[in-house]
């Protein structure tokens, strides 16, 4: 899974980027050349895992770049989401290919004096980290672009809704964090306190969403809370999913 958790990393580090400084090209380039440095620190210096590398590395700059052109409208949102997916599936399939991870991140885990850490091999301490990072601006992207794919319409952004008071704060800071806290919880094994935080958010959206006298205002902040919601839940869920694999 060494090639996986990398792309993934990838991923990551482009969109963490972007979030920072979204200049043209740039958080592409630096998830990619991240990635690669990514790979050399885990040992992966094998001819195989070389060109696995720079596969991924292609594929983190296609990511980069059909996500800016999704969501300035010049290609369809679905393009970026099949680009995601595709090197998602690709990096499975190919995964029994790849060699353990080692080099210096083996050596350092195996001589760190903490238990948690020295516990881990560096495969999965990779793994982990793919998983964590993933849940922060990658997650947010990947609401967007489902929300723009399935046509979900965000009411405030189109003009629908002209109350300047009809709207769902704090969804790109919230966001991240309950897909962390999901993931942090699920590893623990507290699944059920996870399925609280769920019914938790829909509980503390409802007057929020249920406070509107106009019931096509209603039904489009609801329609935006719940697939936007979902989208980011299945980010925590499927990396949850991934790390039991």
């Amino acid at each position: 899974m060494s090639w996986l958790a990398v792309l993934l990393i990838g991923f990551a580090l482009a969109d963490l980027a972007h979030s920072v400084r979204p200049v043209r090209i740039l958080p592409q380039c630096v998830g990619a050349i991240g990635a690669i440095l990514v790979g050399l620190i885990a040992g992966l210096t094998s001819v195989g895992d070389i060109v696995a590398l720079l596969l991924i590395a292609a594929a983190v700059l296609a990511w980069g770049q059909t996500v800016t052109s999704g969501f300035a409208g010049r290609i369809p949102a679905w393009v970026p989401l099949l680009v995601f997916a595709a090197s998602l599936v690709l990096a499975v399939l190919l995964a029994g290919l790849a060699r353990p991870a080692g080099g210096s991140l083996g050596d350092w885990l195996a001589s760190t004096p903490v238990p948690l850490l020295s516990d881990l091999s560096a495969d999965r301490a990779l793994l982990l980290a793919a998983a964590f990072a993933i849940q922060l601006s990658t997650g947010n992207v990947l609401v967007r672009l489902v929300l723009a794919a399935t046509g979900t319409v965000n009411p405030l952004r189109h003009g629908l809704v002209d109350d300047p008071e009809t709207q769902l704060k704090g969804g790109r800071l919230l966001g991240p964090m309950e897909r962390l806290f999901i993931l942090s919880l699920g590893l623990g094994g507290y699944v059920t306190a996870a399925s609280i935080v769920v019914a938790a958010k829909g509980l503390l959206r409802f007057p929020e969403l249920s406070g509107r006298r106009d019931q096509e205002r209603i039904h489009l902040l609801t329609e935006y809370f719940l697939v936007g919601s979902f989208a980011s839940w299945l980010v925590a869920l499927c990396s949850l999913v991934l790390l039991h694999a």
